[in-house]
């Protein structure tokens, strides 16, 4: 899937980007409007897109002058079902966080999970990822952990990020030994993870980094 934009593995058009837009707001929106928080699609298609919904009827439109107002119609039949799956797929990528440290800490307790970090890197940190795109991430085991019960947190996250999302998962590992090495010798590594991680688990990885340096 997506996970810089969930909502087109159910809508790959503009149509999920377009009510995702309608579904934060009850206040009426301009085609422009639409179209700049969409973040996607050009102006006429955001524009085709919305006179495909009223059509559909998911979509009210109103005219004001000379532009026409746009707000999600509420009261349609499936709005029901449509806007719990908006609002699911805008915290799909905060509820794989929070999964990814259920099953860590199902294999290395509580002790050891607030001593580890767990940050994405990559596309998928960027919000620049395709369907297509790896979930990366990088994991610092405290040094208490033993090899087998942190290849065991491993291997349990990389099976089920792929379940979950349909991506495969790459995790990069370490204790901070090997991580104080990393950042002693000047592994390219270290640079691409003060600029784009995202630390969701344990000790902010910046911060541990800037601490071993």
């Amino acid at each position: 899937m997506d996970l810089s934009n969930p909502i087109a593995t159910v809508f790959p058009s503009l149509d999920g980007d377009v009510l995702t837009v309608l579904a934060r707001t009850t206040r009426p929106l301009t085609g422009r409007q639409v179209a700049e928080l969409a973040h996607r699609g050009s102006q006429s298609g955001v524009r085709l897109t919305l006179i495909r919904l009223e059509e559909q009827g998911l979509v009210l439109a109103d005219s004001a002058g000379r532009s026409m107002l746009y707000r999600a119609n509420r009261d349609h039949l499936l709005w029901v079902v449509i806007e719990p799956l908006l609002r699911a797929a805008e915290s799909a990528l905060q509820l794989l966080q929070e999964r990814i440290v259920d099953v860590a800490s199902s294999v290395l307790g509580a002790q050891a999970m607030s001593a580890t970090t767990i940050a994405l890197f990559g596309s998928v940190a960027r919000r620049a990822s395709t369907p297509a795109s790896d979930v990366d991430l990088v994991v610092i085991f405290p040094d208490f952990v033993t090899d087998e019960g942190g290849q065991g947190a491993i291997d349990l996250i990389s099976e089920a990020v792929l379940g979950w999302t349909g991506n495969e998962c790459n995790v990069f590992s370490a204790k901070r030994e090997l991580l104080r090495n990393m950042v002693t010798s000047g592994d390219p590594m270290i640079e691409s993870w003060r600029d784009d991680a995202v630390t969701f688990n344990g000790p902010e990885l910046r911060e541990l980094i800037n601490t071993l340096s």
